[in-house]
């Protein structure tokens, strides 16, 4: 039965040696005798951190001169300046949203702060 130190030395020399020579973790598993289902199932119970971002700043806007001077096209009004965030937790959680300004983006952070 391995241990959580094993896994963890195990995750420490896959990080320094495996991932830059391009091998999967299953693999790297593998190739140490490590069953890769005890590897993910400890992996999974122990790197449930949360990582708190930051948004620094505004997206620079044009001038309001420049857009009246643009024809009304709503194509192009629609696609300027839009925000997609995708969130993936190791444990398959996912939280995607899409066509953010940056107002909804702040919005967007206070909720999921909000869930913490």
């Amino acid at each position: 039965m391995f241990k959580t130190q094993d896994f963890e030395k195990l995750w420490y020399r896959y990080k320094s040696e495996g991932e830059p020579n391009g091998l999967s973790i299953e693999r790297y598993c593998m190739m140490n005798g490590v069953p890769y289902r005890q590897f993910e199932k400890w992996f999974r119970s122990t790197r449930q951190e949360i990582v708190p971002i930051q948004v620094d700043g505004a997206p620079e806007q044009e001038p309001t001169s420049a857009l009246q001077d643009q024809p009304k096209d709503n194509t192009s009004q629609r696609h300027s300046n839009k925000i997609l965030v995708i969130v993936r937790s190791t444990n398959g959680f996912k939280i995607q949203q899409s066509g953010l300004d940056y107002e909804g983006l702040k919005r967007f952070i206070a909720k999921l702060e909000g869930l913490c």
